[in-house]
């Protein structure tokens, strides 16, 4: 496996970031079964990321997040048998949408959070031959408490 990640943030004004990721995995996988007949098989797994998010942190604790997710897979496959039917298809493609607001207490040793993850219920197909982090098949609700000492 192969990958590349870059990442940019930008403060805008006192209490807005903008940030922006890409992420590209190339894996390969090599299957030879000397004793089966033409059971040689190349499979190959392209994986795009883009993540592009909004912050807003107001000095009183208050805090919201936004997050939209693209992730397009393509996938191909080289077989010697020509019947041979690759399991994980064309790829797919999708857009996933997060929406995270809580509060922190001062300095961050507390905070609460509520969230509204894969906001337009999206769901998707990738086949697992390559990395991909995973993410939710419907709209989910969370709730998040973190405590630092």
């Amino acid at each position: 496996e192969r990958s590349l990640q870059a990442t940019i943030h930008q403060l805008v004004g006192e209490h807005f970031a903008l940030g922006a990721a890409y992420r590209l995995s190339e894996t390969e996988l090599e299957g030879d079964y000397p004793q089966v007949e033409d059971a040689a098989v190349h499979q190959r797994s392209v994986i795009q990321q883009v993540d592009l998010s909004a912050r807003f942190n107001h000095p009183s604790g208050f805090f919201a997040r936004w997050d939209s997710i693209w992730t397009g897979q393509s996938n191909s496959y080289e077989a010697e048998d020509p019947t041979y039917q690759f399991p994980g298809g064309q790829g797919d493609e999708f857009w996933q949408h997060n929406l995270w607001v809580g509060w922190r207490v001062h300095r961050r040793h507390a905070e609460i959070a509520l969230g509204i993850l894969n906001l337009t219920d999206e769901d998707y197909r990738l086949y697992p031959l390559g990395y991909h982090p995973e993410t939710y098949r419907e709209r989910t609700y969370a709730i998040s408490a973190r405590l630092d000492f």
